[in-house]
């Protein structure tokens, strides 16, 4: 979760979330949660990109990744010699009730700012104060698939260097609308 604009917050705060139903008319359920959540000044900007997706088809999709840190940062995009995909970075299209559609791992073995480790990891070296745009992806929708879907990226892990110290990942999500063929 994203917070912006509150410089006076400690490392770790107190959050409050609450969810309201309303099942029936003049009847009201809250369920309220209080946690304690990591409050950090580096905010690595994550975004999802897409072109159509196609019931019964597929749908494109690539990611942009900002490094506005003062260090590199990196995060895995193939393993064993670029023949297998990342285990740390994965798509998911998903229903509104947060049901899996379809789920894929990511991987890109050649581009900028991609490079081949000796450890047989490949990474993406995001340059700080850069942005790494990831190659397109196909995801499969199946024919069944509602009206309204999201696509959910999960990132494991950011490296400062890989096998050194990292931080936790993120995810971000992203409402679609799935088109028939002949809605074009």
């Amino acid at each position: 979760m994203i917070i912006g604009g509150y410089d006076e917050l400690a490392d770790i705060e107190l959050l409050t979330t609450s969810l309201v139903i309303t099942p029936n008319a003049g009847e009201t359920v809250t369920i309220t949660r209080t946690s304690q959540v990591e409050v950090s000044d580096s905010l690595m900007p994550l975004q999802i990109k897409n072109e159509a997706f196609i019931r019964g088809g597929a749908g494109r999709v690539w990611f942009t990744q900002s490094n506005t840190g003062a260090a590199v940062a990196e995060i895995v995009t193939a393993e064993n010699s670029n023949a297998a995909a990342s285990s740390e970075i994965r798509y998911y299209l998903m229903d509104e009730n947060g049901n899996v559609l379809y789920a894929k791992a990511f991987k890109q073995s050649q581009g900028d700012h991609i490079v081949t480790l000796t450890n047989r990891r490949t990474v993406a070296r995001i340059p700080a104060g850069q942005m790494f745009t990831s190659e397109p992806m196909d995801l499969f929708v199946p024919a069944n698939a509602p009206d309204t879907v999201y696509v959910r990226l999960e990132i494991d892990h950011i490296y400062n260097s890989l096998g050194q110290d990292s931080r936790p990942g993120h995810f971000t999500c992203a409402p679609l609308k799935i088109k028939t063929s002949f809605d074009f």
